[in-house]
């Protein structure tokens, strides 16, 4: 799982005041992606 990354309006990483890229934390709903009957609709839920 990889965190979403904060993009500018150019398409480059955003980055924080120590110069790495900035990351959103996503909260992940664990009962859906259990419920999952196929690999294709748990990376659909994951937003892969």
């Amino acid at each position: 799982f990889e965190p979403t990354r904060y993009m500018t309006k150019a398409g480059t990483p955003a980055l924080n005041s120590q110069g790495r890229p900035r990351v959103e934390a996503r909260h992940i709903n664990t009962k859906a992606l259990l419920e999952c009957e196929s690999k294709a609709e748990c990376k659909e839920l994951l937003g892969i």
